[in-house]
């Protein structure tokens, strides 16, 4: 930025009823700072502060036209009110006319400003086209904008077909209408003793003994209410189970179990597996 040059700052003569403060002509002192208007006009900033540091101060921008060796000749208040300026006023020249005007230009651009586009272009700014859309590439990291083509293929708002499991975490799915649908099954052999059922591994747990379970564990219960199905398979030899303590059984006994038969039972929790009660459903 130029430092401000003092100016001598003499209205000539008024004629024909022309008041000081619309006088069109100014004379500067440090003649070799003026750029050359008449190849394209300039502004300049007049200011009661020689600093142009006091953001109270008084300036006015004027268009300066021409110059005669140091006499200007100039458009008043441009910007700011036009006014009596001091002979030892500063001056600062802020720019040619031409460059203002690409600024205004610039400013006033809303359909792409530095060259911005709507379209998906590597390296360029985002504008909004005459809809009020833009776009963006294709995704490829977790990161990046994802576009309605890549929502509506993920899940649409009705008709969609899940293509993956959703993790709800915990949370509610409120007011649904399930139809059609199946339980997680889990299997497994019990060949010794100690035992467990792990509850997040599904709502029904196949299960063919082959051994006496002394020690038997209901693990990783949902919090709150959560029930479960044990379809327990004996086969030519039967074997007992032990069952956990926590279990409060329908009728007051565990289910009596005989060989080569399918037992469906049902085990339900309100109190986050610290207590079950459990039902005989059938046998097959």
């Amino acid at each position: 930025m130029a430092i401000p040059k003092k100016i001598a700052y003499s209205i000539p003569t008024v004629t024909d009823g022309v008041t000081a403060i619309d006088a069109l002509e100014l004379t500067v002192v440090d003649v070799d700072v003026i750029p050359n208007v008449a190849v394209n006009p300039a502004y300049a900033i007049l200011c009661s502060d020689p600093a142009f540091s006091d953001p109270s101060a008084n300036f006015e921008t004027v268009l300066v036209t021409a110059n005669s060796s140091g006499t200007l000749t100039i458009e008043r208040a441009v910007e700011g009110a036009a006014r009596e300026w001091a002979s030892g006023t500063a001056i600062r020249f802020s720019g040619t006319y031409s460059a203002y005007q690409d600024l205004v230009t610039h400013m006033a651009n809303n359909t792409n400003p530095h060259g911005a586009v709507s379209t998906a272009t590597a390296s360029r700014i985002i504008v909004r086209d005459a809809d009020g859309r833009a776009r963006v590439a294709a995704p490829s990291d977790n990161t990046d904008i994802a576009r309605k083509l890549e929502v509506d293929a993920r899940l649409a708002l009705a008709g969609g077909t899940m293509i993956g499991a959703i993790n709800f975490d915990g949370q509610k799915a409120q007011k649904s209408i399930i139809e059609d649908y199946v339980e997680a099954l889990a299997t497994a052999t019990w060949n010794g003793a100690t035992q467990s059922i792990n509850l997040q591994s599904g709502n029904v747990h196949s299960v063919s003994i082959t051994a006496a379970v002394t020690t038997l564990t209901f693990t990783n219960p949902r919090a709150g209410a959560h029930s479960f199905t044990l379809r327990l398979a004996q086969g030519g030899t039967l074997y007992a189970v032990t069952w956990p303590a926590s279990v409060a059984w329908a009728g007051g006994d565990p289910p009596d179990m005989a060989i080569d038969k399918v037992y469906w039972i049902t085990f339900a929790t309100i109190n986050s597996g610290t207590n079950w009660h459990g039902f005989l459903a059938g046998e097959v």
